[in-house]
């Protein structure tokens, strides 16, 4: 398959998917929702038909080898990640959704109420469990959720907060963590 810089694509191991940028020999660098340029091999990628990303039915047939996922079965939220010692928690407005799976459609004072509001649900709820580390992964933007994030943070007692390793997620995370007294 045969693609050009501008075209719309989408991604087939994952949700989502983007405008390609850039092509490197068999490399295609494509911005994502995030405006981040992420690079994809020809396989991991598919056109895209009208203006949602929507993989075509002749598309999921030729890439029969490769794992695909439709976009009604890519509900599943990857809002909270919990490993063994510390929660990941994705404040990118794409991974907050309502009650029933769908995307919401809200201003940008809503959207940044509604993150704010998921954190604290899942701070306090991180507090009951007893972790005592999260990584909060608020973007690469303006910076107005990590202002927020921050001026929330710095009201809570027993709690330090700092850029996440840069390695890992760039600059667009807070790694918090919780001391508790016992």
């Amino acid at each position: 398959m045969h693609y050009k810089i501008g075209e719309k694509v989408v991604f087939l191991k994952e949700p989502g998917g983007g405008i390609i940028r850039n092509i490197k020999g068999n490399i295609i660098y494509v911005e994502d929702e995030t405006g981040f340029d992420r690079p994809f091999t020809v396989e991991e990628l598919g056109k895209v038909h009208g203006s949602n990303y929507v993989v075509s039915e002749e598309h999921i047939e030729q890439h029969k080898t490769v794992d695909i996922v439709k976009p009604k079965e890519e509900k599943r939220s990857k809002l909270l990640t919990k490993h063994p010692d510390f929660w990941e928690i994705d404040l990118h407005f794409d991974e907050i959704v309502d009650e029933f799976g769908s995307k919401l459609r809200l201003s940008k004072e809503q959207a940044l109420a509604k993150q704010l509001a998921v954190f604290k649900k899942l701070y306090y709820d991180a507090r009951d469990k007893k972790m005592r580390k999260l990584i909060v992964i608020h973007g690469f933007g303006k910076g107005i959720l990590r202002d927020e994030l921050q001026i929330f943070l710095k009201g809570q007692d027993g709690v330090d907060f700092f850029d996440a390793p840069y390695v890992e997620y760039g600059h667009g995370a807070i790694q918090v963590e919780i001391k508790y007294r016992y």
